[in-house]
């Protein structure tokens, strides 16, 4: 189902910062809903709420006053709506009549809304393109890192390396989707400090291939970019022009004229190639498109392959000292920064390497009589033909009659001022020549002298670099030590309680208060016979239930008068009861034990303990014993019941 809006201004408010308007939301059942005061801010809102496909206007005059935070808004959002104008042509009044709507006098804001979203729903109106159809990916870091050492610096050049590595993922992306875009990184010593990339697609085409997301060091913001309602006719669309193109973050943007005069000189951030495109347009056609670097941009390639211009870069990159010399017969004043100068140099020497073509192409253009062609003669030229061979050709396609030649009629006195013209010429061509002969020699003494300064600054690079090799493997060896000094304080501080417990417990042992015991896991052979050697009064047994019987014969001959064992253990198997050994929980009495070792310490009180409950096993037994002989005399009819 398409959802139909109309929109219209609230006069009183028009050209207030809180302006409001009258919003009418129309279904294609004819169902409508009107809301009289709504924000700009709110209107994002609205229109995904209610599901907006078209939303329409009066016409794009009377919202003038705030168009650019209207389309700013609109930037946001989420969902494919088209933008209507249905009285471009006409009074809403008169439109609204003609279809037989009712309409009685001028239009409050609210009824014009909703005559508004009537005619777009009827399919009348132009659309517009509030928004340009290209895309800005910045790739920019989230957390900066302060001052400070080497960890610092590490901490740097990983978050510019994954600046870096996501740019190249992302510039990838692009190219496999065939994708056209201009792509501009400040570089740095770990890799990107910032990457932007300048899609020239809507913000949809990149669902699936890009998305905005946010990392703990760095964030990926994807935005459209809204159309900027500036438009300047161009002064003179025929005009040929010679453009500097100093690509980047921030974009450097000089045109001459073929003679040589400077027309515009720009800089700005977010300048795009199709804004690029459009300012030079506003002062004719590029037919030279310069770079100050030997190695043309992606960006200046694209532009001059877009106007099908010559490109044009130097044999190697213009120097400062190069560039000054460049710009210098132009106004200082007009050059606001080095990105405007870059662009400017760049025309200037592109003018001076054609300047003889330039002037002999007008001369004969001239004469031909097709100077109004000069633009398509020049081209041709420029693409390789023969000014000869571009004029007939130009002659030929416009059918241009051969104006006659006229003889000029050259004076004595003419031929003589003009010679002194051309000596005076020769004599500066000669001055230039031994002034360039001289900038030769200074540029060498320059070039071995910074040859010089990279042999030591490499150097010096290398030298730190191994310096910042040498600190990481210390600081890892002394993170290693750290650790194992953290590990040996542990068991120090562990064998120290040890220590302070055994010195208590041999105290209070002298004392009598506590009798030291053996501690066995079990009661094999073997665990018995490893501590019987000597005569044991008490034992701590973990498993009494693990046992051998010729163990529990060495218990006995040993002298061992009970057993202490964990209180889930105290139940007396019936082979104790035999050797009248009784078993005490480890609850009834106060027993430490010293970690690490087999040995343990008990009360005194003990003794009394475990011969307490040897008296009442013996009596446990006797009495056992007295019930079986009982019952044996009674099956063998001594008694009777």
């Amino acid at each position: 189902m398409v959802v139909f809006a109309g929109l219209d201004a609230n006069p009183a408010e028009a050209h207030s910062a809180h302006s409001t308007f009258s919003l009418t939301v129309i279904d294609e059942d004819g169902a409508k809903r009107t809301y009289k005061e709504v924000r700009a801010d709110q209107l994002v809102r609205m229109i995904q709420e209610n599901g907006v496909n078209v939303l329409a206007f009066d016409n794009l005059a009377e919202l003038a006053p705030f168009l650019n935070r209207l389309v700013f808004e609109l930037s946001k959002l989420e969902r494919n709506v088209d933008f209507v104008e249905v009285a471009y042509d006409e009074p809403l009044e008169s439109k609204a009549q003609k279809l037989g709507l009712k309409v009685e006098g001028r239009l409050s804001p609210t009824a014009s809304s909703e005559v508004v979203a009537e005619l777009a729903k009827r399919g009348l109106g132009k659309k517009l393109d509030f928004f340009a159809p290209k895309t800005l990916i910045k790739i920019v870091r989230r957390r900066v890192p302060g001052s400070g050492g080497s960890s610092t610096l590490r901490f740097k050049r990983n978050i510019e390396t994954q600046i870096k590595f996501l740019a190249h993922r992302i510039k990838e992306k692009l190219e496999r989707a065939k994708l056209d875009f201009d792509h501009h990184v400040r570089e740095s010593s770990g890799g990107y400090s910032s990457a932007v990339f300048v899609v020239y697609t809507p913000v949809e085409n990149l669902r699936g291939i890009v998305y905005s997301s946010v990392s703990r060091d760095y964030a990926v913001k994807v935005e459209r970019v809204h159309t900027k309602f500036k438009y300047k006719p161009p002064a003179n669309p025929q005009r040929p022009l010679i453009v500097g193109y100093d690509p980047g973050m921030t974009t450097g943007l000089a045109i001459l004229d073929t003679e040589g005069n400077l027309l515009a000189l720009y800089s700005s951030k977010n300048f795009d190639r199709m804004d690029v495109a459009s300012f030079c347009l506003r002062y004719g056609k590029p037919v030279i498109v310069s770079t100050d670097v030997c190695t043309p941009p992606q960006a200046v390639k694209k532009l001059s392959s877009s106007f099908g211009a010559k490109m044009f870069y130097p044999p190697q990159d213009l120097s400062v000292q190069e560039k000054r010399e460049l710009v210098r017969r132009f106004d200082s004043q007009k050059i606001k920064n080095t990105h405007e100068r870059d662009a400017l140099a760049a025309a200037a020497k592109a003018y001076l390497f054609y300047s003889q073509l330039l002037h002999n192409t007008k001369q004969k253009t001239t004469l031909e009589g097709i100077s109004a062609h000069f633009l398509e003669v020049l081209e041709l030229v420029l693409n390789g033909k023969s000014v000869t061979a571009a004029i007939s050709e130009i002659k030929e396609k416009y059918a241009v009659q051969e104006a006659p030649k006229a003889q000029p009629q050259v004076s004595q006195s003419f031929v003589e001022s003009r010679v002194k013209e051309l000596e005076s010429e020769l004599e500066l061509l000669k001055a230039r020549v031994l002034e360039y002969e001289r900038r030769i020699v200074e540029l060498n003494e320059q070039k071995n002298s910074l040859e010089a300064k990279i042999t030591t600054l490499l150097n010096e690079r290398d030298q730190s670099l191994r310096k910042e090799r040498e600190v990481a493997i210390l600081e890892q060896r002394l993170n290693a030590l750290q650790k194992v000094l953290e590990e040996e304080q542990t068991k120090l501080k562990a064998q120290n309680v040890l220590f302070e417990r055994l010195l208590w417990m041999v105290k209070q042992s002298v004392n009598g208060k506590l009798l030291f015991v053996n501690i066995l896991e079990d009661l094999t052979l073997s665990s018995v016979s490893a501590v019987c050697t000597k005569k044991q009064e008490v034992l701590y047994v973990k498993k009494p239930s693990s046992f051998d019987k010729e163990a529990l014969a060495l218990l006995k001959k040993a002298g061992v008068l009970g057993l202490i064992v964990p209180e889930k253990e105290v139940s007396t198997p019936f082979v104790f009861e035999e050797i009248e050994m009784p078993l005490v929980s480890v609850s009834r009495v106060e027993f430490y034990e010293l970690p690490g070792v087999n040995v343990g310490a008990v009360s005194s009180d003990v003794i009394k303990t475990i011969s307490e409950e040897k008296k009442e096993l013996q009596k446990r037994v006797r009495a056992r014993k007295m019930e079986e002989l009982r019952r044996m005399l009674v099956e063998g009819g001594a008694f009777e019941d």
